[in-house]
């Protein structure tokens, strides 16, 4: 039999930008702790408003599957004296699983072989196991900020008010914060808010939708999007619905309503962006175009009041957007008094981190950065990044940037095209904040990307360097986010920007040594393995097998778009029927050399026609290896050494290597290494399972 389970935790309002990614922790950790509680079931959903987070998990077995279990006990040796007589150590064992020592089984493992006893777990019921599991699910949400409320020790992102817990109509025992599980939901906070019992937990969506409340998330985000078109189509516009308002706004109502308010035409002249900011980012709004595409006086807001007189909310809204856009005027007319170049000379007043010093130094490091970074490019272009890197900052000495610091770049970039620099200056200054977030946009010209590489890997070393390193979810300068964007940026643009981590790194130390709070090459190597664990990350995320990333990043990950490329090369490998033939032989060959094993083939050693032919054939192939791999065609050096396996075979087939006479053994060693010389720089095979790894549960 299957039955529902209901989970709801009722709070004071959640903070909005963190339900996203709570939600996806919330449906995935449901889905993982049911799986290691061995509670089959069909599906699970979750839901949120702004005052709760729920989880329902329909067709639930009503008790955990059964699992067959070996418990060990003594070894065999001790568990029988000389004449086969059970010990005490026997019958103690026997006695304390409720078995007699007849009933026992020996096994073998790598200590050897050991007394056991195999018996069936038959499981819990479902409603013994899931308080707990439901408790942890709590507990384990990844809210940023979480505060502690009342006398009790608890910390959560809000305090919790109520708590649900039903298996189809049955309350489970679960107290959370001091607050006792019951059927007891609520409506609408303002026009429904009374206590709702719940009979079953199958009624829960319906009941809450009948008092105003939409738990779906994604049909309360297709509702504001419908109400908010629909507020301003008669009149002939059209409201800009972008992605990131319309989730905020769907996670701050529980029943949307859209208002159409209004601000002054004048405020039209206005850069796009300027007007956008403080609707759309402060005030939770949606601009209004007209029907040519440009901005429109007006903007939507979206009630948790449907029915409520609209009047005090409108005018509500329209008021602090006046007043914003009034700052936003202000400031960009006073901005435009002063030059980019001005600015730029007040950087040395502003603090980039207390350890690493002023926009100014860091735009000195930055632009050493760029003209590595453009070595080769013709003088014309490397003036025009390197111009870009020194104006880069300087929007973020106006007071544009101090009132709207979103608009940092953005501002720069029209501030710059005032000015009267060259568009592809004033582009390189936007884009070198892209990617702004993880699977957000990267630049889209060559010097935008050069720039954003060379900034983001300064404040990457700069802070690993004095000490500033990420920790847990705790990563105040957004290190991870940056190293991932360096990453994603090389494999974007491929051999047009061909980007040298090692390199880079070194140059961006030798500028910040003197700030460098441990020494030179070990703030090299962690800078480095930082990088690797992000390039690792990007691969995997991108659907490539993680031991095959692992052994590819063992074999080196200096240059991302590369390491890329050896990752594929090593896959198409792997889809050759002799695939698993092929992988022995070579592990084989890598695994019998010594640590640091170092030595020249001698021939006059040879002993065995198969030394002599694996010989020639490594010789034979080793150019035309080699020149692929200089030439980043590792499916064809692969392809290549591959078809080395039948004299591989055959060498180890008719040699013993470790030979007792030293001489030989060399010879012998230092020919595979030869071997491996050839494979060992596209990958580490030994890194590869047998069988491909299990796939995650998403």
């Amino acid at each position: 039999m299957t039955r529902t389970l209901l989970f709801e935790v009722g709070t004071e309002e959640l903070p909005p930008s963190e339900l996203p990614a709570v939600l996806d922790a919330l449906s995935e950790n449901a889905t993982h702790e049911l799986g290691e509680a061995r509670l089959p079931f069909e599906t699970v959903r979750v839901y949120s408003t702004p005052r709760r987070l729920a989880v329902q998990v329909a067709g639930l077995a009503d008790r955990q599957t059964a699992r067959r279990i070996t418990v060990t006990g003594p070894p065999k040796k001790a568990a029988f004296d000389a004449a086969g007589r059970p010990t005490r150590a026997a019958d103690g064992f026997a006695r304390s699983q409720g078995v007699t020592v007849d009933q026992l089984v020996t096994i073998t493992t790598e200590r050897g072989e050991y007394l056991a006893v195999d018996r069936v777990d038959p499981g819990e019921e479902a409603r013994a196991v899931l308080p707990e599991l439901l408790a942890r699910l709590v507990w384990a949400l990844p809210f940023q900020k979480q505060m502690r409320w009342g006398s009790g020790g608890v910390r959560f992102s809000r305090p919790i008010r109520w708590v649900v817990a039903l298996l189809d109509g049955e309350v489970l025992p679960l107290t959370l914060a001091g607050v006792r599980a019951g059927r007891a939901t609520f409506g609408h906070r303002f026009l429904a808010n009374a206590t709702i019992e719940l009979a079953s937990a199958d009624d829960y969506v319906a009941r809450l939708e009948a008092v105003r409340v939409i738990p779906d998330v994604g049909r309360r985000r297709e509702l504001v999007a419908r109400v908010v078109d629909a507020a301003v189509a008669e009149s002939g516009h059209r409201a800009v619905v972008d992605a990131d308002t319309l989730e905020v706004v769907a996670h701050l109502v529980e029943w949307p309503e859209a208002i159409v308010g209004t601000f002054a035409k004048t405020y039209l002249d206005l850069p796009r962006q300027v007007i956008e900011t403080p609707i759309r980012r402060h005030q939770k709004c949606f601009v209004v175009e007209s029907a040519n595409g440009e901005l429109a006086p007006f903007f939507v807001a979206v009630s948790n009041m449907p029915g409520a007189d609209p009047t005090e909310i409108r005018r509500g809204n329209e008021r602090v957007i006046r007043a914003r856009l009034a700052d936003a005027d202000f400031y960009f007319r006073d901005d435009l008094d002063l030059t980019p170049d001005d600015r730029a000379r007040r950087l040395g007043g502003i603090v980039f981190q207390e350890r690493l010093g002023t926009l100014a130094e860091k735009t000195d490091r930055v632009v050493a950065l760029v003209e590595l970074l453009t070595g080769a490019w013709p003088d014309a272009q490397r003036r025009l990044v390197r111009r870009a890197a020194a104006l880069a900052k300087s929007d973020l000495a106006s007071g544009m940037v101090r009132e709207f610091p979103e608009l940092e770049g953005v501002i720069g970039e029209e501030y710059a095209l005032r000015a009267g620099e060259p568009p592809v200056v004033a582009r390189a200054i936007r884009e070198h904040y892209l990617p702004r977030a993880a699977d957000g946009p990267l630049p889209e010209s060559l010097e935008g990307a050069v720039l954003s590489i060379a900034d983001k890997i300064d404040t990457i070393v700069g802070c690993l360097g004095v000490g500033l390193i990420p920790t847990g979810s705790q990563d105040p300068y957004g290190l991870r986010r940056q190293a991932q964007g360096v990453v994603q940026i090389a494999l974007a643009f491929g051999r047009s920007l061909p980007l040298s981590l090692g390199v880079t790194v070194d140059r961006a130390l030798e500028s910040l040594r003197p700030k460098l709070t441990e020494p030179f090459e070990v703030t090299r190597e962690r800078v480095l393995e930082f990088f690797r664990g992000r390039l690792a990350a990007i691969l995997v995320g991108r659907g490539r097998r993680p031991d095959v990333v692992e052994a590819v990043l063992a074999s080196g990950y200096d240059r991302p778009l590369d390491t890329l490329e050896r990752v594929d090369a090593v896959s198409a490998l792997m889809a050759r029927e002799d695939w698993e033939p092929l992988v022995v032989t070579f592990k084989r060959t890598i695994n019998i050399l010594p640590p640091g094993f170092a030595g020249p083939v001698d021939p006059g050693r040879f002993v065995h026609e198969a030394e002599r032919h694996l010989h020639e054939a490594v010789v034979r192939e080793s150019g035309p290896v080699r020149a692929a791999l200089e030439a980043g065609r590792y499916a064809d050096a692969l392809g290549r050494i591959a078809t080395l396996r039948p004299v591989v075979d055959a060498f180890f087939d008719a040699v013993l290597v470790m030979d007792k006479d030293p001489r030989v053994r060399d010879s012998r060693l230092a020919l595979l290494k030869a071997l491996a010389e050839l494979l060992l720089p596209v990958a580490d095979l030994r890194k590869i399972l047998a069988t491909a790894p299990p796939e995650r549960r998403d």
